[in-house]
């Protein structure tokens, strides 16, 4: 069929998605950017971690940045520790993400802290990256939390990916990391 030859099926359905994606975030949609990341995670939602602090400090510090800028409800940091009691939140030896319920937004929020050195989460490892998830109470559609998730897991099964982003210093370097590393999450 003629339209099979002007349309890409695959990339056509990809793009619907991300239309609806981006609708549903509120967020800009990049052309041809296969990541979802860089519409949520905005410049005042990126941290560089304090490698002299503990993993539990810089959380802390990133959830009172986003309590006085907000973002989050009062009894969120108090929520995250209660989460992080039950069990760790880290993905492996190199990244976490701890999440919980925000009673103050409908959309999902995120937040990412870097540490090129690390912070120390036990006596033996160091998290290089705090992808920390505020979630709404409901939400419409899960598979926008699915999708964020799937990339988090991406980047985290990527060491190469992980050492590069702990390195960036800034947020404009962090939206060019992604530009240029689009192709990870295909």
């Amino acid at each position: 069929m003629y339209l099979n030859k002007i349309f890409d099926e695959k990339d056509l359905k990809r793009r619907i998605r991300d239309i609806r994606y981006a609708e549903l975030l509120d967020m800009p949609l990049v052309q041809g950017m296969n990541s979802i990341l860089p519409g949520i995670i905005k410049e005042d939602r990126f941290f560089i971690l304090n490698s002299e602090l503990t993993y539990e400090e810089n959380i802390d510090l990133m959830v009172d940045k986003l309590y006085s800028k907000g973002y989050v409800d009062k009894g969120f940091k108090k929520r995250i520790r209660e989460r992080e009691k039950k069990s760790t939140m880290a993905l492996n030896e190199s990244v976490a993400l701890p999440h919980t319920i925000n009673y103050k937004g409908k959309q999902i929020l995120i937040s990412l802290g870097v540490s090129k050195d690390g912070v120390k989460i036990n006596s033996h490892e160091k998290i290089k990256l705090i992808f920390l998830i505020c979630l709404p109470e409901q939400t419409n559609d899960d598979s926008i939390l699915v999708r964020v998730y799937d990339e988090i897991i991406t980047i985290a099964n990527n060491q190469k990916a992980v050492d590069d982003i702990s390195k960036i210093d800034n947020f404009k370097e962090l939206i060019l990391y992604f530009v240029k590393e689009n192709d990870i999450f295909d």
